[in-house]
């Protein structure tokens, strides 16, 4: 009876934290990638095991890249959950590891270096627009003060003919 007992509890146990573990990846709720992308299982792991997170809207948004404060805390919470024994990784996967660091290394110094350009650029083409902005002020200002003085050109111009028609009237 005793062992009927233990072994029904230990079914119980076994039921109710495999259906615990099943609920916590099936909670996760990813809208933006659907459960048949090959990647989708390593992006829930990841999320599971509080490496990335959900945007608020609950997507992934898997097309952003990752910043360089992001991958700081992605690694640091890896040399945490190593040193803490959450993580048993073998010699062959830390080496994976290290040729992946020296891969995404060179994507990331490309990657800031094209974002440096691109906001140097950007900036340049700010300054450029302040200046054709002043331009376009500064010809605007004299586009109207060549109208005011057509208009007034227009004034003597109507003033003087109407004061010849006068006078070719009295000469006649």
């Amino acid at each position: 009876m005793k062992k009927i007992f233990i072994l029904w509890s230990l079914i119980f146990v076994l039921f109710f934290s495999s259906l615990s573990y099943a609920q916590t990846k099936s909670a996760i709720v990813i809208t933006d990638v659907p459960n048949n992308d090959p990647s989708y299982n390593y992006i829930s792991d990841s999320i599971t095991g509080g490496y990335l997170t959900l945007l608020k809207d609950r997507t992934f948004a898997p097309e952003l890249s990752v910043t360089r404060r992001e991958m700081s805390l992605i690694i640091s919470k890896l040399i945490d959950d190593i040193e803490a024994k959450k993580l048993d990784l073998s010699k062959a996967e830390l080496q994976e590891l290290m040729n992946l660091a020296k891969n995404f290394k060179t994507y990331l110094v490309s990657t800031d270096t094209f974002w440096n350009k691109s906001e140097n650029r950007l900036k340049k083409l700010e300054e450029g627009q302040e200046v054709l902005d002043k331009d376009i002020n500064k010809l605007t200002e004299q586009i109207e003060t060549l109208r005011k003085e057509r208009d007034t050109e227009r004034i003597y111009i109507i003033s003087g003919g109407v004061l010849l028609l006068i006078i070719a009237l009295f000469v006649h």
